[in-house]
């Protein structure tokens, strides 16, 4: 029987440093201080809630995606309803690409194209893998290149999560977009640094002084399970340069006055 590939497959919780559990928790600390509001006149563009928000994507030019990526609905990560959808694509090997980078990339056209109304386009976006990553947008008209549209950048940090808020007034305005005329939303990465997976939900459209979003508390209950590897990992780690500070003091009098006893569950305490 046929298996898939390892890099389709989502990657298995690894332990964390110190340093990579701080930036994972700074990340949670993003999602839960963000202000929120009634959504008002928001267009929700895509939730993902039906197959065909998942077929409207395809390789450049073509008709549909090539084998270097994927894209499904999951049930994990939905911002909206109770589904999200999920990017993978494998890392950047060097050796096998003859050192030429990669751009995996994806494009469609958008269900409502006139985007005269709004003022942002917001997406949630959620990395789960122990890499940073990234991921970039080009959006434009029936007129312009595609890389002659307004683009937004992103980058994800391990384990991380990002409300990703494009300014369309400003970006339409530099670009010469027409945004009553978008036919082309064209996401990218370069070069992923590991096997890449992504969970991308709720495009919404905003006007003019429309309040963020809010993440629903399942959202914030999967995010914050996520983190639980690496923290355990991290105190793991906190307790045994602990307990091997305690052995360095053990015989030598004057560093011993100073360093008191340890245990783990002192140490624990503090997490």
């Amino acid at each position: 029987m046929a298996t898939e590939p390892s890099w389709l497959r989502s990657p298995g919780d690894r332990p964390g440093r110190a340093w990579a559990m701080m930036t994972r928790m700074a990340a949670l600390a993003c999602v839960c201080c963000v202000a929120f509001g009634p959504a008002g006149a928001a267009m929700m563009l895509l939730d993902f809630e039906r197959d065909e928000d998942v077929g409207i994507w395809h390789d450049e030019g073509k008709d549909a995606l090539g084998a270097d990526k994927h894209l499904e609905r999951v049930k994990r990560f939905a911002a909206s309803g109770t589904h999200s959808m999920r990017f993978a694509t494998p890392a950047w090997r060097p050796a096998e690409h003859g050192g030429r980078h990669k751009w995996p990339a994806f494009e469609g056209k958008p269900p409502v194209t006139d985007w005269s109304p709004y003022d942002r386009l917001v997406m949630e976006i959620v990395n789960v893998t122990a890499s940073p990553q990234r991921l970039m947008l080009f959006i434009t008209d029936s007129k312009r290149p595609t890389r002659s549209g307004l683009i937004h950048r992103e980058t994800l940090p391990p384990f991380g999560y990002v409300q990703a808020v494009v300014d369309l007034r400003r970006g339409f305005a530099q670009k010469k977009v027409n945004p009553a005329d978008i036919q082309k939303m064209h996401f990218f990465t370069e070069s992923p640094p590991a096997d890449m997976v992504l969970h991308l939900d709720r495009f919404l459209l905003l006007e003019p002084g429309e309040a963020l979003p809010t993440l629903p508390a399942s959202y914030l209950r999967e995010f914050v399970a996520m983190q639980a590897p690496g923290i355990e990992a991290t105190r793991q780690a906190v307790a045994g340069a602990g307990a091997r500070m305690a052995r360095a003091a053990a015989g030598k009098q004057s560093i011993a006055e100073w360093v008191p006893p340890v245990s783990r569950k002192s140490l624990l305490r503090l997490f």
